[in-house]
């Protein structure tokens, strides 16, 4: 079955540029991420502690700036990461893509078990090869083999 990939940082500065201008390696773009990230839960989390304002998030500037380290990733160096800082830089990025993956929907659900695919479709351009968030989930972060967006990618791509 193939699915009809969304690679939410296919544009945009990338890590070669814009982030070595900022001073910003691959392991400190990842942190950057998460702190954006935090930044935007911070200001659009809902009073209630569990729902965010996605409508809200999309159109802010803290979402463009978070958008354009997203774009970076395309060019950065994984391979130079050790074994922690990679569990470390995916984990961040799992959580980025998630994020960036709800708010690029056109009708946010009520849950992100009703998107189809979601985790199948949901991907990044990350040094060159697209991820999907199953294959961050399953792939990398688990130790199995990414099975769709990059299909060449097992467990020793980057040893």
């Amino acid at each position: 079955m193939t699915y009809d990939l969304r690679i939410l940082n296919s544009s945009g500065p990338d890590c070669d540029s814009a982030s070595e201008e900022m001073g910003l390696g691959t392991l400190q773009l990842s942190k950057s991420l998460q702190k954006a990230m935090l930044q935007m839960r911070g200001e659009f989390m809902g009073g209630d502690g569990r729902s965010v304002d996605y409508g809200r998030l999309a159109t802010s500037t803290l979402f463009k700036h978070y958008a354009a380290l997203a774009g970076r990733l395309r060019t950065c160096t994984v391979a130079t990461l050790s074994e922690p800082q990679r569990m470390a830089f995916f984990i961040n990025v799992y959580n980025a893509l998630t994020i960036h993956g709800l708010v690029s929907l056109s009708c946010l659900p009520g849950s992100v078990l009703e998107v189809q695919y979601f985790w199948k479709t949901t991907c990044y351009n990350i040094s060159g090869l697209v991820f999907s968030l199953d294959d961050i989930e399953h792939g990398i972060l688990r130790g199995g083999l990414c099975m769709l967006a990059s299909p060449a990618i097992t467990p020793n791509t980057w040893a």
